[in-house]
């Protein structure tokens, strides 16, 4: 296993995450929908990806920089270039040309309750294929699961992985019986939450980042 995946061509990390600090417990789904991602909700993205997904992993990791030397003080450009930056535009733009063909998706969830609808969360996944003839493996890589701090517990996360599902039953069912990701190591809750999603530890890999090694756990989920 390589020490660090490398960002795609298309801008999309190789590193996945659900981040947050509590799980879907409450199950409140009242006011929260889902959808596909607009060019419209770019901007959006884009913050919700900074401050829920690139500060939430560099602040949970904050300990292992502690009275490191300098030159091994993480940025947020480093956290940004380690978890992969992605250009949500671009992701759109040819989401909205390629539609079901599109091999990136992008569903958001979005709190109705609010004066203006806000999103306040959003999966972006991608359907990827590996090997030839009879080995090739068709799978889908959860690249992002980010909700909003003051959203957690409500049950986004659930209702953005189930309409992902949705999606891939429906449009692309070859992908839809492998789903595969990386999760934090420190990233306790998530990773249990995956697990009763049916996920199972399919190895490690260490992302460097300023220097320090940060371990990414590898899962996967099959079905039969």
């Amino acid at each position: 296993m390589a020490a660090q995946e490398a960002v795609s061509s298309d801008g999309l990390s190789r590193t996945s995450t659900w981040s947050s600090s509590a799980g879907d417990t409450h199950d409140d789904f009242s006011d929260l929908t889902i959808r596909p991602a607009l060019r419209q909700d770019v901007l959006d993205l884009g913050r919700l990806h900074e401050e829920d997904y690139v500060e939430v992993h560099r602040d949970m990791h904050r300990r292992m920089f502690q009275g490191a030397l300098p030159r091994h003080s993480a940025s947020m450009d480093d956290w940004k270039e380690a978890l992969g930056p992605i250009d949500f535009e671009d992701v759109l733009t040819d989401l909205v040309r390629l539609g079901d063909k599109s091999e990136v998706r992008v569903l958001i969830c979005v709190d109705e309750a609010c004066e203006e609808s806000v999103v306040v969360g959003y999966i972006l996944f991608e359907l990827r294929q590996k090997g030839r003839g009879k080995a090739r493996q068709r799978y889908c890589e959860v690249v992002n699961v980010v909700v909003a701090k003051g959203h957690r517990g409500r049950g986004a996360g659930r209702l953005l992985f189930e309409a992902m599902l949705s999606d891939l039953s429906r449009t692309a069912p070859a992908f839809s019986a492998d789903v595969r990701l990386f999760v934090a190591q420190e990233n306790e809750v998530p990773m249990n939450w995956y697990t009763r999603l049916g996920f199972k530890t399919g190895g490690m890999q260490s992302e460097k980042i300023a220097g320090v090694g940060v371990p990414f756990v590898r899962m996967i989920r099959r079905l039969a």
